[in-house]
């Protein structure tokens, strides 16, 4: 494993959570698995929105309700208990008027004595703000966290021009001369300002191993797009020479159709199985867009193994680079990943 001399997670949030009033989450929508961790969640002891940014990426049999009822029950099995899930693409627009509306309301909601405050403080935990978050304290603010590459600064860019914006020239003109609980029209409790933090650094993300330029190449320009791949049992598919996939059918006779869902610019092809074990022995597959100090890396760092079986309802997502699944189930599915990279076996999106 190649040393890091990056601060941990544990000392990023730490940094990050240091006087924050409420914590927006911002995860990936089209890289779910990437973005987000039961760890990280865990240590998040503040009042929390979860935003699912990059709505205008998804593919286009998932629309936004799906992704957020499918967001919903993968944070409840993480145990994860936000006070609200949003959404959102910080590029197009959706979805973020109606998360600014929800964390002003909250913000503005008066704390019931000190039991009040003590529960927003814990809001994470128990689901509810019990109040809202207490108004008070200059230093407090709300604080954008989130990996590298989700949007984060995007969305601060929504706020500052939401909060500039006349109340009486929203959407929510219905609301106009009705005071919030914090005795204002639709303004932006200026005791609270938004702050965007660094993203955090994740080494089971493919990018994260990656030089920025490197890393580009995997984010998504345009619509995530499924594309269908038919592979015989030990025949394998090169995800862009980030990972190989080798199938293996319950059945000897019959064919594996895959289902991937990657950004456009990554190449999906069949290789023969002598690439396949070069690989394992340490040979790095990658294309030539790659730059030789990203491929230097990779190779000395060397490929690990994931065998997982999927049944009917499931798929299997790489942290950073893309999801698959089998039209038909059960099949087994050998992942070849770069070493610290792992496959997630989830329940899928478009159910």
């Amino acid at each position: 494993m190649v040393a890091s001399n990056k601060p941990d997670m544990a000392t990023q949030l730490r940094n990050a959570l240091e006087g924050a009033a409420l914590v927006i989450l911002v995860v990936d929508g089209v890289d779910f698995a990437g973005t987000i961790s039961r760890r990280l969640l865990q240590k998040i002891n503040k009042p929390l929105f979860i935003v699912v940014n990059k709505a205008d990426l998804l593919p286009a049999n998932i629309s936004p309700k799906a992704l957020g009822d499918w967001c919903k029950s993968q944070l409840a099995e993480m145990n994860g208990k936000p006070l609200g899930i949003f959404v959102t693409s910080a590029k197009s627009g959706f979805g973020v008027e109606a998360l600014w509306q929800a964390v002003r309301t909250e913000l503005c909601q008066p704390a019931k004595g000190k039991e009040g405050k003590a529960a927003s403080a814990g809001a994470a935990g128990g689901g509810s703000a019990a109040g809202g978050v207490a108004a008070g304290g200059g230093s407090a603010a709300v604080v954008l966290i989130g990996a590298k590459g989700v949007g984060k600064s995007a969305l601060h860019s929504t706020w500052l021009a939401y909060k500039e914006q006349p109340a009486g020239t929203r959407r929510h003109r219905r609301r106009r001369g009705k005071a919030d609980a914090a005795g204002k029209s639709g303004k932006w409790p200026t005791a609270y300002p938004v702050v965007d933090t660094p993203g955090f650094c994740d080494t089971s993300n493919v990018k994260e191993l990656l030089c920025a330029g490197c890393a580009a190449l995997l984010a998504p320009e345009k619509r995530i797009r499924c594309r269908t791949m038919h592979l015989w049992p030990g025949q394998a598919v090169s995800l862009g020479g980030l990972a190989v996939v080798t199938a293996t059918a319950h059945n000897p006779s019959a064919q594996v159709i895959l289902r991937i869902y990657m950004p456009t610019g990554i190449p999906a092809r069949r290789i023969g199985g002598e690439k396949v074990e070069a690989m394992a022995k340490g040979e790095a597959m990658l294309p030539k867009a790659v730059c030789p100090t990203c491929r230097e890396k990779l190779t000395r760092q060397g490929w690990e193994e994931w065998t997982v079986t999927l049944q009917q309802r499931d798929e299997v997502a790489v942290a950073g680079l893309g999801r698959l699944y089998a039209k038909h189930s059960p099949v087994t599915l050998r992942f070849l990943l770069p070493a610290g990279v792992y496959a997630i076996v989830e329940r899928r999106q478009d159910l």
